[in-house]
């Protein structure tokens, strides 16, 4: 099975895929991620549906999947939204790596369910102290992990915002032995 995996230079809040993943505090209403209070500001109308849906506490790990209405202006037709981020207890890097690793099975177990074939999300390094690396490396690992049980799983579109993030990842893959080439600048695309 081919890895369907593409790290990108740019904003993911720019991303058509299919689905896109924005991350919360699952305690409570309005704890939501950086990039999920940039996507209220984009789209504001699919925001305030999806936050009356939105059913809380969602457990730290959990990923739970919302339909955008087609009429309303957003590049994405599905958001999901991932418990990654918390307020209340430390976490060991494990731990960490565990939240990420839930989160990223539970996405592509969504996305093969209901059909979608391409998700885009930023690193889920959660806001904490876990390097970018750590958090990019369990990500593909899961993905990999959990895609060989289906025949047709989703692209996975990795968005990186920092030019010089980007390309300590491009080192990264380099020196992890994992199989990617560059298509186009700003794009590694694993294989």
């Amino acid at each position: 099975m081919e890895t369907k995996i593409e790290i990108l230079q740019g904003n993911l809040l720019d991303s058509t895929a299919d689905a896109i993943v924005l991350t919360i505090d699952g305690a409570a209403i309005g704890m939501e991620g950086n990039l999920a209070r940039l996507f209220s500001r984009q789209c504001p109308d699919a925001w305030e549906d999806l936050e009356f849906e939105i059913t809380y506490p969602i457990q730290l790990g959990n990923v739970k999947g919302f339909r955008i209405d087609e009429e309303l202006d957003c590049n994405n037709k599905l958001i999901y939204i991932a418990s990654t981020l918390h307020h209340i207890e430390t976490l060991t890097d494990g731990q960490k790596i565990n939240v990420i690793e839930n989160a990223i099975h539970n996405i592509v177990n969504l996305s093969v369910r209901n059909r979608v074939k391409s998700i885009a999300t930023a690193i889920l390094s959660g806001g904490w102290r876990l390097s970018t690396t750590d958090a990019l490396g369990s990500m593909i690992e899961t993905y990999i992990r959990s895609s060989r049980s289906t025949s047709n799983p989703p692209v996975l579109y990795i968005y990186v915002l920092n030019q010089d993030e980007f390309e300590k990842i491009g080192l990264h893959l380099t020196n992890s032995g994992l199989h990617f080439r560059m298509p186009r600048v700003g794009v590694y695309k694993l294989y």
